[in-house]
């Protein structure tokens, strides 16, 4: 199983908005309900956070998020 590193998560996030790193930026610092009103910055502490947030970016590439 990979290593989820915090420059991982990046690499997924700058690929998921096509290389716009202020969109990039605007979404790891706003507040999401999906998180309970926390910001994705918040959550890049550990693996099983970053894991969380990789999920769902997975979940936004493929529209299953309203």
């Amino acid at each position: 199983m990979k290593l989820i590193t915090k420059d991982y998560l990046l690499l997924q996030l700058a690929e998921f908005f096509e290389g716009d790193s202020s969109m990039a930026d605007e979404w790891l610092h706003t507040p999401l309900p999906i998180l309970g009103g926390k910001r994705p910055t918040d959550f890049t502490d550990t693996e099983e956070r970053r894991q969380r947030l990789l999920d769902i970016i997975g979940e936004m590439r493929f529209g299953e998020m309203a």
